[in-house]
């Protein structure tokens, strides 16, 4: 079975244009409150943007901070798989051709916008734009980073590059805050792949999934199961042949107070309490169909450079000693409750 690692990465929120500003959000606790995407740095010529909506802009970005990452390697581009996910896709650019389809004419409607209403638009654009001809997909609210990463182990792609994203939308974000659930228009993108570089971030080395049975945005009564949440990264740890005691630190899922006191109760049943443990949803927001991806990058990152970016946790004992192994979790609106453990490239 490959090896997987992490050779690239790309990002953008609100105030965070690549890893380094992602770095200083979380070391700085998130000041900045902004929940949209105010301006996106030059990259490409506005001749190619027009044939783009924002979504499949912020999209590309991210992949193309990803994709310098490859600094002029070599590539098969047959062998280039692409997997992005999106929780509620392009609802800004559907809104907009159902609103010219209303109030005016077909006519109206722009060609562009209507192409741009197809979940899987961006994904066309990236792959276009990069000469990417390996298998492609599109997911809603999955585990893309895992298809990913099955996606090199049976021998579909030799490096696929995992995107996650979820555009700003007023009426959807309002829905979220109302149930107490801060959320933050996100962009990410990890370069996955079976070759170990100098510069690899890290190894992914296995991953578990479980079902909480919902999610707080949609159930007035969800309350997490916290034996799911157990179970998940006891087979994890199976999986992996990783003893609880050789985690190092723990990122969580949790994007609520109700959350967090239940996947806290159940991980520290599991790994031990002096263990780092980095809410990245509570500092950062939740940023939906990219949370995965913020997740891992920023475990990647600790793993990589050896410190965790954080004043609060400042005082713990492990940030002095080396960082191994770390489990990274994440919870999406389907209701799916999964788990990754990274290790630092030896």
């Amino acid at each position: 079975m490959h090896s997987i690692y992490i050779n690239g990465i790309g990002v953008i929120l609100p105030g965070v244009t690549d890893i380094k500003d992602l770095w200083q959000e979380l070391a700085e606790e998130a000041n900045n409150k902004a929940v949209k995407i105010e301006s996106i740095p030059s990259f490409i010529s506005s001749r190619k943007i027009r044939r783009m909506d924002r979504l499949s802009i912020l999209a590309l970005y991210s992949f193309c901070k990803a994709y310098e990452e490859l600094k002029e390697q070599d590539i098969d581009s047959l062998r280039v798989g692409t997997v992005f996910n999106s929780d509620f896709g392009s609802l800004n650019t559907i809104a907009e051709f159902a609103e010219c389809l209303v109030e005016g004419s077909n006519i109206e409607a722009s060609p562009v916008t209507f192409a741009n209403t197809v979940i899987n638009a961006c994904l066309g654009h990236i792959c276009m734009e990069y000469g990417v001809k390996g298998a492609s997909t599109m997911l809603l609210g999955s585990n893309y980073v895992g298809y990913a990463m099955k996606m090199i182990r049976n021998g579909r792609s030799d490096m696929v590059f995992a995107g996650g994203f979820e555009e700003y939308n007023e009426e959807l974000f309002d829905c979220f805050n109302e149930k107490s659930i801060n959320v933050r228009e996100g962009f990410s993108t990890l370069l996955l792949s079976k070759e170990k570089k100098e510069d690899s971030y890290c190894e992914i080395v296995s991953y578990s999934e479980g079902n909480l049975g919902g999610h707080p945005c949609f159930l007035d009564d969800f309350s997490p199961d916290k034996k799911s949440i157990i179970n998940t990264v006891n087979n994890l740890l199976k999986k992996a042949e990783i003893e609880a005691c050789d985690i190092d630190g723990v990122i969580t899922a949790s994007n609520n107070r109700l959350f967090i006191d239940a996947e806290l109760e159940a991980v520290n049943s599991i790994i031990s309490k002096d263990k780092f443990i980095l809410p990245t949803k509570v500092i950062l927001g939740d940023t939906l169909g990219s949370a995965l991806g913020i997740n891992i990058a920023t475990a990647s990152m600790i793993l990589k450079y050896q410190i965790i970016p954080c004043k609060h946790l400042s005082d713990i004992e492990t940030k002095t000693g080396e960082i191994k192994y770390l489990l990274v979790n994440n919870f999406d609106i389907s209701g799916n409750y999964v788990s990754f453990i990274l290790k630092k490239c030896d």
